[in-house]
């Protein structure tokens, strides 16, 4: 039986392959054997079954290490979540009818996409201790997850998803022009969203904490197409489950996209990518001046020019944020508000 026949089989797995099941060794044995300490025990799917690696357990013949095979039958269609808990430092193996490793993870967990014509197919389990000197007791279960059926996203709204080696595709639709932050979050896997429509096409990597995405948008209303996937080579890494999430930031009506300012006034915009908002302000006298402008999602550039004079800072302020702290003479000027790299998002500007 070929590997791409069975499904889809889904590891959470960063780096290369740690270890190899001994397979001859497994082609010995089974309930026929009689050989008890190395038969295939069967793993009950949607409850706890336990195992403890010893002395007495089957050896890996590649690296000395310790194993437990377990063989079931997956019964169903769906995503099945195989976790492994306990004090045993160890990763997971997943074997087709033939003993061919279709998946290796070096974590403690294994998603399995079962499909209509692989239901029917025996699999084998093995756990493995990571190292020759690896010992100890484990659990293993095993949960059907709900894998959604409907492709779209709603704003306000989270959805848990699972990314089987291929992008997931997400209808949007956007009723009132404003602004708008898509975030994809997983603790597994290096998330990657993509936003087309309407003549926009934005991607992100890392925008949001650690290594989850995040678009930070003005959409106009329409219909838009989102693309969740990884960073990484779909065939290799795109595998795992993760948290979508569209929330609708701010109206237009809360927002100040450049123009005249008032000392003394705040005001709140948004930052896209590659884009300068400029402001612009009048002073009848000299005056000293704080011009702060502050950003909890991008590194803040500001500059301020005119009456002979230009002042400019980057991180002056707290963090990341910008402040201009100066003796203005009498004159008109032109505020810009930039981004450091490729930010986005909400800023704030005030001149007091």
């Amino acid at each position: 039986m070929k590997v791409n026949t069975l499904a889809i089989v889904v590891s959470f797995i960063l780096g290369g392959v740690a270890g190899a099941v001994a397979l001859k060794q497994l082609d010995r044995v089974g309930p026929q054997t009689g050989a008890s300490q190395h038969s295939l025990t069967t793993l009950e799917l949607g409850s706890t079954s336990r195992g403890e690696l010893t002395q007495a357990s089957a050896i890996n013949l590649k690296d000395g290490s310790r194993y437990q095979a377990f063989r079931f039958l997956p019964a169903q269609a769906g995503l099945l979540r195989i976790q492994q808990h306990g004090a045993l430092e160890g990763h997971l193996t997943l074997l087709n009818a033939d003993h061919e490793i279709i998946q290796n993870s070096v974590l403690d967990e294994l998603y399995v996409l079962i499909d209509e014509t692989s239901r029917q197919t025996p699999l084998t389990l093995v756990v493995s201790g990571a190292s020759a000197s690896a010992y100890g007791p484990f659990r293993l279960e095993t949960e059907w997850l709900e894998v959604m059926s409907e492709r779209s996203l709603e704003v306000n709204q989270e959805v848990t998803g699972y990314l089987t080696g291929s992008v997931n595709q997400y209808e949007v639709t956007i009723e009132q022009f404003g602004m708008y932050q898509f975030d994809m979050s997983s603790s597994k896997l290096d998330s990657y969203l993509t936003l087309t429509g309407l003549g926009l096409n934005q991607t992100d990597d890392d925008g949001g904490d650690g290594l989850n995405a995040r678009l930070v948008l003005m959409l106009q209303p329409g219909v838009y197409q989102l693309g969740a996937s990884t960073s990484y080579s779909v065939e290799e890494h795109g595998f795992g489950q993760y948290q979508l999430r569209l929330q609708q930031l701010n109206t237009m009506q809360d927002l100040q996209q450049g123009g005249e300012l008032e000392v003394g006034q705040r005001v709140q915009g948004m930052m896209q990518q590659s884009e300068v908002v400029e402001y612009s302000f009048s002073l009848q006298q000299e005056r000293r001046l704080r011009i702060a402008l502050d950003s909890d999602s991008f590194d803040t550039v500001l500059e301020v020019q005119g009456a002979g004079i230009r002042f400019s800072d980057d991180d002056g302020g707290i963090g990341t944020n910008s402040l201009i702290h100066e003796t203005f003479p009498a004159g008109d000027y032109r505020i810009q508000v930039m981004a450091y790299g490729a930010g986005q998002g909400v800023f704030s500007l005030r001149i007091h």
